[in-house]
């Protein structure tokens, strides 16, 4: 996003197996959320900013949150189920830039989201 990269955009699909699949099906997107908040704490001592919530995109319903890093980055995550697939999308404010870029990257997470055909 920017070219000193204190600012991206990551796109990652969360691989399931079956009884993950099940979990996301029977108890949505809040779980899974609650998993990679989880795994994300383990791995450095990641702090809930914002805890997981349901936002509608493009009539989509998406589980959004964010989380501060033990570097101090801002990580928001946006989740998307469509059917098939579920995918990651994290949005990275780097420690030292972070409080005149925030919005602004976050901003841009939302409407790339928004531009998808998922």
């Amino acid at each position: 996003m920017r070219n000193d990269y204190s600012g991206s955009i990551i796109i990652n699909e969360i691989t399931l197996d079956a009884a993950a699949r099940q979990v996301v099906r029977n108890d949505g997107l809040l779980r899974l959320a609650q998993l990679t908040i989880s795994l994300s704490s383990e791995n450095g001592g990641a702090t809930v900013l914002q805890p997981p919530d349901i936002v509608m995109v493009n009539g989509w319903k998406l589980c959004a949150y964010e989380v501060l890093t033990a570097s101090m980055d801002v990580v928001r995550v946006m989740l998307v189920d469509t059917g098939a697939h579920v995918y990651e999308v994290r949005a990275l404010a780097e420690g030292k830039q972070r409080n005149a870029s925030t919005a602004e990257i976050f901003s841009a997470q939302q409407n790339f989201v928004k531009s998808l055909r998922w």
